[in-house]
């Protein structure tokens, strides 16, 4: 489906599915996407800022340059999306499927990455300043958080 530079702000699409969609370039601010279907989709340069995209499933989409501030990535599958490039300050991904995920130069500063899978994601230049993670968020083998700038959050609750 070609919904390439479209305006979907504060649209509720929840639900659907959008595979192999092409959605560059569109306008999906402050959108409803919970559980949403974006696999393969192509959303290079969108608009994603305060979008709700909790447990979404965009594995294989091309998220290349987009603007995910603030988003709610809760439980959203990533597995092998691009997002190379994008912006994801302080979105929340909290217990997110992030593996095999290319975040190359991508700026998630301040983001909650507690709970997070990064096995094998590529971290290479990206920004974790100030990123959340605790001792359930897995990362790629011999990655080390702190040395990234990275705060752990400690919780009494865990055993």
């Amino acid at each position: 489906m070609d919904l390439h530079g479209r305006n979907f702000v504060n649209s509720d699409l929840s639900g659907a599915d959008l595979s192999y969609s092409n959605l560059n370039i569109s306008d999906l601010s402050r959108a409803n996407l919970r559980g949403t279907i974006l696999c393969d989709a192509d959303l290079r340069e969108a608009d994603l800022t305060d979008t709700d995209l909790s447990n979404a499933n965009l594995s294989g989409a091309d998220l290349s340059d987009t603007d995910l501030c603030n988003a709610n990535l809760n439980g959203v599958n990533l597995h092998e999306a691009n997002l190379s490039n994008s912006k994801l300050i302080k979105a929340s991904l909290v217990e997110s499927k992030l593996t095999c995920t290319c975040l190359f130069k991508s700026n998630l500063m301040m983001t909650n990455l507690t709970g997070a899978d990064l096995t094998d994601a590529k971290l290479k230049a990206t920004n974790l300043q100030h990123a959340q993670y605790n001792y359930k968020t897995i990362f790629p083998k011999n990655y080390k958080p702190n040395s990234h700038g990275m705060v752990e959050v400690r919780s009494s609750l865990h055993y």
